[in-house]
């Protein structure tokens, strides 16, 4: 297990294509704040288990293309970094299954699961992590001049597990 400080000391001393960071929290955790440079990797124990279920899967789990991008250097990394909340000794089994589906495909680098999570790393070092800015929320069907007011329809993206957004374009307001 690699120590808080130890993930701080790699972050300082390491190019950041040395290291892939995969966050296996839900994605509503990880919206809300994340270890800066790490990848959300909620994938079900289910599917981790599958042999069918490849890093190529894992990697079209990812929404945009520039983390696609960056999960697909794995082969290259000095250090495969695992967290979730708390990575206490009951998490080993859905980690292993992540790292066993690494080392099967040829991962040779250092595989490290971060004692204590998420939860360990920000209270320690809470500078290096991320934060996600909410953003207002849009406001449909606003009144007209001359109209009588009206509430307002809100909608704000809403993350679901597994990595896929629901946003306001796939959202129909009725009124």
């Amino acid at each position: 297990m690699l120590l808080p400080s130890g993930l701080r000391d790699l972050i300082q001393n390491n190019p950041e294509n040395d290291l892939l960071m995969l966050d296996v929290r839900p994605s509503v955790l990880y919206a809300k704040s994340h270890i800066r440079g790490a990848l959300n990797m909620c994938v079900p124990t289910t599917l981790q288990r599958r042999a069918t279920f490849t890093l190529d899967k894992f990697q079209k789990v990812l929404e945009t293309e520039t983390e696609q991008a960056k999960f697909a250097s794995w082969a290259k990394v000095k250090y495969l970094i695992i967290y979730n909340n708390t990575s206490s000794e009951r998490d080993l089994v859905p980690v292993s299954n992540m790292f066993e589906k690494f080392m099967h495909e040829g991962f040779g680098g250092r595989r490290c699961l971060l004692k204590g999570g998420f939860l360990a790393f920000s209270a320690a070092f809470p500078s290096y992590m991320h934060f996600e800015t909410p953003k207002p929320p849009k406001i449909l069907n606003p009144p007209t001049r001359g109209s009588q007011p009206r509430l307002p329809v809100t909608i704000t993206a809403a993350p679901v597990p597994g990595g896929t957004k629901l946003g306001s374009k796939d959202l129909v307001a009725l009124n």
